[in-house]
């Protein structure tokens, strides 16, 4: 019953009739604009090897201590009971055996089964009734090992997006060194002026519904192409959001 409740939150049910539709259309277009792109010039051949060196070459040392070092030990490990303090005390001999099998996975795009797999123990939200399924929040269990290169995937993503000034100047949501506060001050800032200036400061929040559950996997994958990502970055992303699978945990 848990499964079936989590499971259906990121299904097409979910999504309005002209959302789908126009959904459709889209991918027949994307479809058209691949079969385009398949006749690939000599300057998107060097393009690509120049995006190679930037985001897709091996990942170092410094990286994966870098990420290692911002994991929580007390965080729940998943299925393989390896917790991130054992990743802490692990020699550097396997750290680095650990780095080399990271980098063997980069190449060829495919994680192991088990990294997509989560445990999904349901945690009963406050002041709701245990007896609806609908009142549980699901907390996914996932391998350690899979989120610590998914840290450092992040990292080398977001450090890519800055350094070609991707991200809109006025984002601040997952970006190092930025947050709501920088936000507040602005709305504060034009408020203010509004208010010297006799005019009016209008403010619009808008609140989407299952925002990451319903996040359209193809037209994320279609968008990254568009922002110039190819190879290594892409393949991981691909199949990261690919079969994966949930079990419900209940008690022991």
């Amino acid at each position: 019953m848990f499964a079936s409740k989590f499971a259906a939150v990121s299904s097409d049910e979910n999504l309005p009739d002209s959302f789908r539709t126009r959904r459709h259309e889209l991918e027949r277009q994307m479809q058209a604009e691949l079969a385009v792109s398949q006749n690939t010039s000599m300057e998107d051949i060097n393009e690509m090897a120049e995006d190679k060196d930037e985001i897709n070459c091996d990942f170092e040392m410094h990286e994966m201590l870098d990420a290692l070092k911002s994991c929580k030990n007390n965080s729940a490990p998943g299925a393989d009971c390896i917790s991130y303090e054992i990743l802490k005390q692990i020699p550097r001999s396997c750290q680095a055996v650990m780095l080399k099998f990271f980098n063997c996975v980069w190449k060829q795009g495919h994680l192991p089964p088990d990294w997509k797999e989560a445990i999904i123990r349901p945690m009963l939200k406050a002041d709701k009734s245990p007896f609806n399924a609908a009142s549980y929040r699901p907390v996914a269990l996932t391998s350690t090992i899979c989120k610590l290169m998914e840290k450092m995937v992040s990292t080398r993503l977001r450090w890519w997006m800055e350094d070609k000034h991707l991200f809109n100047k006025f984002q601040s949501g997952f970006r190092k060194n930025r947050g709501t506060i920088d936000q507040i001050l602005r709305l504060s800032d034009d408020a203010h002026k509004a208010v010297h200036s006799k005019q009016y400061t209008l403010a619009v929040m808008i609140d989407l519904e299952k925002a990451f559950d319903l996040v359209w996997h193809k037209g994320l994958i279609h968008k990254m192409k568009k922002l110039g990502l190819k190879n290594n970055i892409l393949n991981f992303v691909s199949d990261f959001l690919n079969n994966r699978i949930i079990r419900v945990r209940i008690g022991s």
